[in-house]
């Protein structure tokens, strides 16, 4: 059987040192479910000195497979194990290209109270793999509470098309100024356009920027080309701002302080830092902008709201809360007032779109 290690990312115990080794593990078996060889006899190990992964499959990876493992949140290296003259070699495989960007669209964006880049990678692919859409190459992700766009940039990372939503003018400028810095920088072909939006009878007001990318013209005429939409307005009015079930998945990182808090109801008009006020008065209106079989994926501070009431808000939406393996007893420490745990559930319906494995 052919054999293979992944060299675990040196920055992933960053997440949490406690818990970093079984996340691995949960991410491996979400992510390995969409694989054509599924990997077996999975084995944490060293090589010199460094964490890794080794396991089996029944036959070579596909391409697909590479790059789902490249995907992941704590693959740093993969490697095939082969023996040569008597002794164990490492074979290293290359990296496939996934989309547009690297990694440091998201890593050389920088702020306090920043989310760490490799959990939010982590709740990307969690959110996708648990969809009826896991496999394929491009979807359109929302983050709702997108803050200054990390969440955002990992998904134009992974290929997909990318909108969010965040109350803050200062933090969407942010965003949209990281945006266009790296793209000029990166002389990549790009179109920026702004737009005023308002709902029936000025209910509400929001502003979208939306940049429509191409590595050069003859690319975004074969339609390889990526769009990133950033809009300045609040996440209650999701349903208003973008069509009805636009989106295939919907990943966000709820607020942990004052600072990234969002107004909830008509009659609040100051921000909450409660996540249970922000799904409460939210999450219907994200609800009808996710296509049936797709999926949300939120995290949130469980301190503040034990898992038992986040379940609850998501069922009384209409979702059907994931809480088994390996989507189940995803919390662990960041820090000693912060216990971050991740809610992934499924909007029931099938998939308008055939199933396919795209490279």
């Amino acid at each position: 059987m052919p054999a293979y290690a992944v060299l675990i990312h040196p920055g992933h115990e960053s997440i949490s040192y406690e818990h970093a080794d079984r996340l691995v593990l949960q991410e491996l078996e979400s992510m390995a479910a969409a694989m054509t060889e599924v990997p077996a006899e999975m084995t944490r190990t060293e090589i010199a000195g460094c964490p890794a992964l080794s396991f089996l499959t029944g036959h070579p990876l596909t391409a697909f497979d590479i790059r789902q493992l490249y995907r992941m949140s704590f693959v740093y290296a993969v490697f095939e194990c082969r023996s040569c003259e008597g002794r164990d070699v490492l074979l290293p495989i290359d990296a496939p290209d996934i989309g547009l960007f690297d990694d440091s669209l998201v890593t050389m964006l920088k702020y306090a109270g920043k989310t760490n880049p490799i959990f939010t990678r982590l709740l990307v692919n969690l959110a996708v793999q648990a969809s009826a859409f896991a496999g394929r190459a491009r979807l359109q992700m929302l983050d709702p509470v997108a803050g200054k766009g990390t969440t955002l940039f990992e998904g134009l990372v992974a290929g997909h098309d990318v909108c969010g939503i965040e109350i803050s003018p200062e933090a969407v400028q942010d965003g949209i100024v990281h945006m266009k810095k790296y793209l000029e920088t990166g002389k990549f072909k790009h179109r920026v356009e702004r737009q005023r939006i308002s709902g029936p009878n000025r209910s509400f007001r929001a502003e979208r920027t939306v940049f429509e990318i191409s590595k050069s013209k003859e690319d975004a005429k074969k339609g390889l080309s990526a769009s990133c939409e950033m809009v300045c307005g609040e996440a209650r009015h999701a349903d208003g701002i973008f069509r009805k079930e636009r989106f295939h998945v919907i990943v966000g990182d709820l607020p942990y302080g004052v600072r990234h808090g969002n107004i909830t109801s008509r009659t609040t008009g100051s921000p909450t830092r409660n996540p249970g006020e922000l799904v409460a008065g939210c999450l219907p209106a994200w609800v009808r902008c996710l296509r049936p079989g797709g999926t949300v994926a939120l995290s949130w501070n469980a301190f503040v709201l034990p898992r038992v009431e986040m379940d609850r808000l998501f069922q009384e939406a209409g979702l059907i809360v994931l809480d088994g393996t390996p989507y189940g007893r995803l919390e662990h420490r960041v820090d000693q007032a912060i216990k971050r745990d991740v809610i992934v559930a499924r909007k029931p319906g099938d998939a308008v779109l055939p199933m396919e494995k795209n490279l």
